[in-house]
């Protein structure tokens, strides 16, 4: 393994993005979401709170992640809010996204609780 100096670190390009599309928003568009700096990942955990009956997780993560293509912030803390007013297809699909460019892990535990195998409850009228 080669270790690399502070100036290689601060030179190197590690923010990635992802264009996500959208077609309910319109045909042929799409959303660019990118991943967020250590600040900014840092704001967005401490503003989750679930206990917030108006917070929304899928929302804010969007809203945080959302740029334009210069990779400025598309939504104000203001939008943020009527951003979840919108169509949840969307959203979960930039959601997606967001979560698997930050490495935040949400996806990966909703598809290992799909995967698991549900707790039968009553009768199973398909194999009678």
């Amino acid at each position: 393994m080669k270790l690399l100096t502070a100036d290689q670190i601060f030179g190197a390009d590690d923010m990635r993005f992802e264009d996500v599309p959208t077609p309910e928003w319109g045909e042929g568009t799409g959303i660019r979401v990118r991943r967020l700096s250590g600040p900014e990942r840092r704001a967005y955990e401490l503003s989750t709170n679930p206990s917030d009956t108006e917070f929304d997780l899928r929302t804010a993560l969007v809203a945080a992640c959302a740029c334009d293509e210069n990779f400025k912030p598309l939504f104000t803390r203001e939008q943020a809010k009527r951003l979840a007013e919108k169509s949840a297809l969307p959203i979960v699909r930039a959601f997606a996204a967001c979560d698997r460019i930050n490495g935040l892990g949400y996806t990966a535990s909703e598809d290992a609780e799909k995967k698991s195998p549900s707790p039968e409850v009553g009768n199973d009228s398909a194999s009678n």
